[in-house]
Formats: structure tokens, sequence, C-alpha cells
């Protein structure tokens, strides 16, 4: 087997056996102490006591958290895992009240394994479209003044067949949206 597929085995083990389970004592079989977590900006050594940390505030606001792999990529080093994750939003996070609703995501950590321990750990999940469906995010209304702006200078990617007014707005970086009803329709502003 090769190292890359041994990589990979680690990184599973780490979901499957830690991450699934809640049980971080088994940490320090799979995480360097030196472990360093990046979101790409910022980067923070964790270690086995930081990522156990970690794991546990995750597990208390997504008490019944599980991560299935959808497939992964290794190469050298470098083990990259798409996941789908399910979990019932318990507890408050960056401010949002608790749903009670069993939230799915998806997203992709970047992992570096080293002597068969995680010595870096990153990634990113798509959280904006489960946290809307929850009703956890409220959507601002844009100013009439931006709503005519955008009637003026754009065009609909997509219009649903049941004329719903709900469209999803974004310009230089910038969004904005109304919501009315569940389909998000894209609307591109400067074209």
């Amino acid at each position: 087997m090769t190292q890359a597929e041994l990589n990979k085995q680690i990184i599973r083990r780490f979901i499957d056996e830690v991450v699934n389970t809640g049980n971080v004592d088994l940490l320090a079989d799979l995480v360097s102490p030196d472990c360093v977590e990046t979101d790409g900006k910022v980067r923070i050594v964790s270690g086995v006591t930081g990522m156990a940390e970690h794991l546990n505030a995750v597990r208390a606001i997504y008490p019944d958290l599980f991560l299935t792999i959808e497939r992964q990529v290794a190469e050298g080093e470098w083990v990259a895992t798409q996941i789908t994750a399910r979990g019932t939003h318990s507890r408050e996070w960056l401010g949002m009240p608790p749903s009670g609703k069993l939230l799915v995501f998806t997203g992709v950590n970047v992992d570096r394994v080293v002597n068969g321990k995680i010595v870096e750990h990153g990634g990113a999940a798509n959280m904006l479209a489960p946290f809307l469906e929850a009703g956890s995010l409220k959507p601002v209304s844009p100013s009439a003044r931006q709503r005519s702006s955008v009637r003026k200078n754009s065009r609909a990617a997509n219009t649903e067949p049941n004329g719903s007014k709900q469209r999803l707005y974004y310009s230089d970086f910038v969004l904005y949206y109304k919501l009315a009803q569940t389909n998000v329709q894209l609307t591109k502003c400067g074209e």
C-alpha cells in the first residue's frame, strides 16, 4: 500500500473513530502534538488538546454529528476528503440560537499527514444553505434604491415556474438578497 493510501486511512480513522463518536481519547494516536489548524489565512497550533477542545465544542452544538466520507484524494502527505455532515443544531453557534433541526451540509477537509499523524488540518463547509433552510439566518431585504438599481442593471439567471419573487443578488463581492419563499433565484448585477 502506498503512503498516500495509508494517509487516507489515517484520516478515515480520524473521522470514523473520533469525529463521529466524540471519542477524543484516540486523538493522541492520530494527531501530532504540533498539529496546526488553518482556514487558509490564519494558522493556529492546536495540538491534541486544541483539537479535542474543537471537537468537543462542535459536538456540543451538534451532539449527533455524523460525517460521511464521499470521496478522498491523496498525494504525498496531503489528503483531501469530501464529506457530508449531518447533525441536530442544538446550541447557539455564532450568535444563532439553536434551531433544533437536523442540518445537512457538505464540506472538504484538507489534511497533511506525516509519520502516521495529522500535522495540519483545514477545510471549508457550505453552511449558508442549511442555516437558511433551518431559519437560523434571516436574510436582509435590499433597500428600495438597491432594488431599483438591480432591476435596471441585472438579468435573471434562473426563473421559477411559480413566479416567485425570491432572489439572491450579488455584485462586486457584495451579497444582498430578498427571500420571500423557499426557492432562490439568482440575479447577477452589473451585466
